[in-house]
């Protein structure tokens, strides 16, 4: 399962809300700062489309790098807060 523009499982399944996958691809070893299209991380998708609960479980991953920034240069928390979804901010 593959988005459209990537070629990333986790970045599209965290795009997706898809938690249980986003956990076995996280424990099958898969780099959780990983870039998909427009070197988003899974972290930059899961907030872009508010899954709270996968957001939740990216950020309690200590290599998540909350600072990451996509090729236009904004942030995961650039993005959730430009899509409106407050109650990840």
């Amino acid at each position: 399962m593959f988005g459209l523009f990537s070629e990333n499982k986790l970045v599209d399944v965290a795009e997706a809300g898809d938690l249980d996958t986003v956990k076995a691809e996280i424990a099958r070893g898969v780099d959780v700062n990983s870039l998909g299209m427009f070197k988003a991380t899974a972290l930059m998708m899961a907030s872009a489309n508010g899954h709270l609960d996968v957001v939740d479980f990216l950020l309690q991953q200590k290599e998540t790098d909350v600072d990451a920034v996509n090729a236009g240069g904004t942030t995961a928390l650039m993005n959730v807060a430009g899509f409106g979804h407050m109650e990840i901010v």
